[in-house]
This record gives structure tokens, sequence and C-alpha cells, in this order.
């Protein structure tokens, strides 16, 4: 509980902070007499059995139902103002006309429930679910911890409009209407003010990774204005329709009635324009969506008959794929873009709505027909939980399917087996008389450039055959793609720690920033792989030049080696195609161990079968220990097939990595509800790292 405190302002600031203790005892006494008395609105799989909202029998992949559990409200005409929920969809809030804020775990079972003062017409969740904070039309807003506590209340000179929480839940921006008109707050989660701002009517609110605080304000005409505010001064403005932000708040793209406009935020100045384009023919956009890292955009029309009305782009602008879904859709896309959800009542009787789940190629996973109208939808980040509100007071948590086609017949492959591989484990050794070479490819989106390891003769010349290992290109079966074209020859020599390549003229016709910018990069870390290399320089022809290809790449500069281990690395799961591999990733800042665990964690969820919670984290002398709840069994069985074994030890092996790089100990044990536990046989497990290690080996 925090302490007690009054607020104080001499102009616009808040009256005063409401005793917490009072709130705190009154709270417990709600709690007590929900515990009781809800049981009959909350139905979930491990009870009672929740009324089947699907027609015509529909299942999920992989022959699991999709209905996870159910919420009804006491009143069916009330309407739900809010809802989210936490990354993993363990978390749900939702507020309602009846003057409550709820919150439910993952199968639909209520956790607790306020009544506030005034109606919550916003309420937002923490990504982890730590926090929420409320807003209500008569100026209350309250901050509260996970299990429900009051942790502060303030009142404010008017109607809570806008509400938003930053990533951690630690920072709070709220828009309030009052009698001079829209101001624009941002707290602290210990209520202080940080700073506040006069604006206009606002459509939008957001974070962005900085701290930034962002906003979409109305305007005359159809545009209004996006806005970035850092401290409480503007720090960049421009005329735009629509926006989106990614996950993090690094990237985000407007849409000004004209065209699409992608930029990257900077942590100083202005953000910086990467490209523009005009939308798919001459069609408007009324919704737009961008995942993790600004890697897809997402645009739809919802008054679209007939036409194809959602398309997806890469984070160059290049169009993937377009495809046509119901019209007046409500949609929401999870945090890596591998599952886009879609929900309409509008193209049918008033009382059916069509849920859609699509992957990230485009491609329908599953069509669901619901009898109920869906107001509001909102989709768990990692992907794996939908939870659908409907205008009969029915909240319906849908569990989405996880991966599609994760193992394939491959009599053919080069390498012979029956079954494509999925993952191959970290080796800690390597072929005697061979060496290891480092390769980077892209994925099969050409999103990121994948390092793999690659068995060769050992050679006095690595550094060559590295570069011709890597124009060779990547394994059939692989999933990747090549970074250079097939065939060419490039030429490297290294002279007092200088690495000089030398490319062919025929590369100079390259098109495509993304095809040239992935050749350079990929060549800069496939050398940087060797110690004796601190620099590398680009010639053309054998002689030095300023600028490479029709697009106008600068290659004059000795670029610098890209080695990792300034920065803490993740080792994070990662798909392209059917494969899976490592993808080490430096961290914008020092992270604390279980912040290491819960950053493999988030990343692996959408993988998983199952959803481990970590209960504690030790650093011993040799060893880190892990105490996991009774569910991470769940990923080892006994009699597990392939594909449940790939993905186990795609995650073992990332914490090992990630930890043991990053902390002293080399060893990692697993506890499970305090008792020592080992994977069982088959899930190739050995909790020790050595160096030197090799990931994603061929």
């Amino acid at each position: 509980m925090f302490a007690k405190r009054t607020f104080f302002r001499q102009k616009k600031w808040p009256l005063t902070g409401k005793g917490v203790a009072i709130v705190f005892i009154t709270h417990l006494l709600i709690c007590c007499l929900f515990s009781c008395s809800c049981s009959p609105n909350s139905q979930s799989s491990s009870g009672e059995e929740p009324v089947e909202p699907l027609v015509a029998g529909q299942e999920a992949l992989q022959g699991e139902p999709l209905v996870r559990g159910r919420f009804s409200v006491p009143n069916p005409e009330m309407k739900i103002f809010a809802l989210s929920v936490s990354h993993n969809g363990d978390d749900i809030l939702f507020s309602s006309e009846a003057r409550t804020v709820s919150r439910l775990d993952g199968r639909g079972n209520l956790s607790w429930e306020i009544v506030t003062e005034g109606l919550p017409v916003c309420a937002a969740l923490a990504e982890d679910g730590l926090f929420a904070a409320v807003g209500t039309e008569q100026g209350k807003v309250y901050y509260l911890n996970s299990s429900g506590h009051i942790l502060w209340e303030i009142s404010f000179q008017g109607k809570i409009e806008h509400l938003a929480l930053n990533r951690r839940g630690d920072q709070l921006a709220l828009s309030v209407l009052e009698e001079e008109g829209y101001i624009l707050y941002c707290l602290d989660q210990w209520s202080s003010l940080l700073w506040e701002k006069d604006t206009g009517l606002l459509k939008e609110l957001y974070f962005t990774f900085g701290g930034e605080v962002c906003y979409l304000e109305e305007g005359n005409s159809d545009n209004g204005t996006i806005k970035i505010v850092r401290s409480g001064e503007l720090l960049w403005e421009k005329e735009a329709r629509l926006a989106a932000f990614s996950a993090e708040g690094k990237f985000f793209v407007l849409y000004n009635g004209e065209e699409l406009q992608y930029y990257r935020l900077n942590l100083s100045g202005s953000p910086e324009l990467k490209w523009s384009l005009p939308p798919c023919g001459e069609e408007e956009v009324n919704w737009l969506g961008l995942t993790e890292e600004g890697r897809y955009l997402l645009a739809y029309n919802g008054f679209t008959v007939g036409n194809n009305n959602l398309w997806a782009f890469n984070n160059d602008g290049l169009l993937l794929w377009k495809r046509r879904i119901p019209s007046g859709a409500l949609l929401d896309v999870s945090c890596t873009g591998e599952r886009i959800v879609a929900s309409s009542w509008q193209e049918y009787s008033e009382d059916v709505s069509k849920v859609m789940v699509l992957d990230n190629y485009g491609d329908v996973l599953q069509e669901v027909e619901m009898a109920s109208r869906i107001e509001k939808n909102a989709l768990s980040g990692d992907g794996s939980i939908l939870v659908l509100a409907g205008s009969d007071g029915n909240l319906f948590i849908l569990e989405i399917p996880v991966a599609k086609g994760l193992t394939a017949k491959n009599g053919n492959s080069e390498e012979g087996e029956q079954t494509k591989t999925l993952y191959r484990p970290v080796s800690f050794k390597k072929p005697e008389g061979e060496s290891y070479l480092t390769l980077y490819f892209f994925d099969e989106e050409a999103q990121e450039l994948i390092p793999v390891n690659r068995s060769v003769k050992a050679s006095p010349k690595l550094l060559q055959s590295a570069v011709n290992e890597l124009i060779k290109g990547p394994r059939s079966s692989s999933g990747l793609k090549r970074t250079i074209p097939k065939e060419v020859h490039i030429n490297v020599t290294e002279k007092e720690g200088l690495a000089y390549v030398d490319l062919p003229e025929e590369l100079d016709k390259l098109g495509g920033t993304t095809q040239v910018q992935s050749m350079v990069d990929s060549l800069v870390r496939t050398l940087s792989q060797f110690s004796s290399v601190q620099g590398i320089q680009f010639l053309l022809e054998g002689k030095k030049v300023s600028v490479f290809s029709g697009e106008g790449f600068m290659i004059d500069k000795v670029f610098s080696p890209h080695r990792l281990g300034k920065k803490p690395v993740l080792y994070l799961p990662y798909r392209s195609g059917d494969r899976y591999y490592l993808l080490p990733r430096e961290a914008d800042e020092l992270m604390k161990p279980v912040d290491l665990v819960n950053e493999i964690l988030r990343e692996s969820y959408p993988f998983l079968s199952a959803k481990p919670r970590l209960k504690e984290i030790r650093i011993e002398k040799k060893e880190i220990v892990l105490d996991w709840d009774a569910s991470f069994k769940e990923l080892f069985p006994s009699d597990g097939n392939p594909k449940e074994k790939a993905l186990a030890v795609l995650f073992t092996d990332a914490l090992l990595l990630t930890l043991g790089e990053n902390l002293p100990p080399d060893r990692l044990i697993f506890l499970v509800e305090g008792e020592v536990w080992t994977p069982p046989g088959g899930y190739n497990f050995s909790g020790e790292i050595s160096r030197p290690f090799f990931i994603n080996p061929e």
C-alpha cells in the first residue's frame, strides 16, 4: 500500500487526494461480498461448461475447443466502456455502466471488482498486469495494483476523456475536460504531477519508448494533428487523420487522407520519416495497426464492399499481401503481427458476428460465427488470448491457436531427414578438424538477419571461406533467404586489421534499399566474427568509391565491426517459416535477472503449449536457480511429439544462454513449486553452458 498523500495545485491541479486506508477497508468489504456472490456470473472450462457461442460446431486448430471461458455481467443492458488484456492474456480488465471496474483471470473467473465514483469511462491495464488505472466522468482517477487495492485516488475538476499507461504502468497520461478546456496531465506511479499542457479534443493518446506522450488532436476538417510532447514541451507535430504506434513505441505510422507516412522515433530530435506512399488504389483508410519494432503495417478500409480492404506492408513500405475481410470490423493485432483478429456484425443479422483470425501471411487460421453482437475486442500482446464483449452482456475469452504447420514431411531434403527439423539446439563443441562459421541470412519475411553456424573444413583463409559460404546461401529447408545473389564472386583480403571487401561491378546494379542494405549488413556481421578484423572497407572492382548502386548507398567510410556484448544480450526465440532460431539482440538498458527471464517468456509465449509463471529466481555462487509454478512441467510431456520437444528445447536454450551470458554462474537449475526438477529424456537439456558455443548450427 502506498502512503497516504494530499495534493495541492495553484491553478488547475486536482483538489485533493483521498485517504487510502478508508478506501482499502471499503474495498476489502466489496471484494468479500463479490467473492461470495459472483460465481453464477463467471464460468470457465475448469468448472461449469460455458454457454457455447460458436455456430455449426466450429473448433480451433489442433482439435482444441476455442472457448476458454465466459463472464456475464448482471445486467446485459449495461454498456462496457473499456476492455483491455495483459500481454500474456492472464488478466482482463473492463469497466461498465454499472459503475464498476472488474478484473478477470484468463478463464473468465472474477478476481476482483471495485465500485467507482461516477461512470468509469476510461480504464487501462499495464502490459504485465501489475497495475491498472481508471478514470470517471466525474473526474476521479484510481490507480490499483494487481490485487485490486486502490493505491491512490485523486479528483480532477472535470471529466476524464482519455487515459493511457506506459508499458511498465509507472506513468499515467490523462486528458481532462475542465471549464477552461482540455488539459493533458502526466503523473508518475506515486500520483505526483510531472507536467501539464493545454490541448484540444483528443482522439488518441499514447506513450512512446522514450517516455514522451503522443496524442492525436481533432481539427476543424477530417484531419487533425498528431503531437509529441516531452516534459510538457511540444517536440513535434504533423497533420494526420489516423495514427498507430508499435508495441514498444519506437515507430509510428500516420495517415493524412492522401498517404501513409512511416516514422522512426529518436531519443533526441524530431522523428525521422523513413518512407511515405499512397494507400492501395484510391481507397480510404480508417484503421491502422503497427507491430513490434515497426515490422508490419496494417491498413484497413471498413467501408469497402466487395474489394480487398486489408493491406499489409513491411517496414520498407513493400506490400506483402492484401485480402478481403468483413466491413465495419473491429481489428486488433498481436505485438509480433503473427495474429490478426477481425470481428464484425455489420455484414450479418444483428445478433450474429463473424470473427476471423489471420496469421502474418494473411492466411485465415479460424473463422467463427458467434450468436452475439460483438461491440469490443481485445487481443493479448502475445496473440494467445482474445476477449470479446457482446451486446448481450457476455464476455467471451477465446484461446487463439498457436503456430500452424510446425512439422512437414520432407523426404527429399538435403539433410536426408524424414521430418523437417524445426529447431537445432545450441552446440557446445565443433567437429574435429573443422571450423564453425557464423553466417547471416534473412528470415522469410526479410525482417531480421538470422545467424547460423555452418561447419567447414579448417582453412587458413577463413575470411574468404566465410564470404564464399554466405554467397552459397542458406540450406533449402532452413526457412531463410539469401542476401547476396548466387554465383557472384566477392574477394576478401585483410591487412593491418582492415578487411577489404571487393564487390564486383554486377552488384552495383542492385536495386532496392532493402536488398543493398541487407547485403552490406550481412557481410559486415559475417566478417565481424573474426577478432583480427577491426574495420571493414568496401571496394568496387578494386577501387574506393563513395556511392554504391543506384540507391546511392554510401560505402566510402570504414564500417565498424558489429559485435554484441557492450549491453546485455538476449537470445530470443524467433520463427522463420517452419523453422525456429535463436536471435541475439542487445537490450536497450541493464536488466535485472527476473526481467531477462520475463523477456524470454514474452517472446516464447506465441510458441509454447503452456504459460509457465516464474515464482522466484536466485543467483547463487555456481548456479542460477529458477523456481516455476506447476505449469512448467506441461512444456515437457514424457510422450511429447517432435514439435513439443523442439519448442521446449528452444525455450530452455534461450534461458540458458541469456542467463549464462549475463550472470556469473554457468549452470541453470530448475525447481517446480520449490522441488528440483529435470526435463524427461529426449529434451536435450544439460543445464550447463560452456564456451565457445554455436547457436543455430546447420
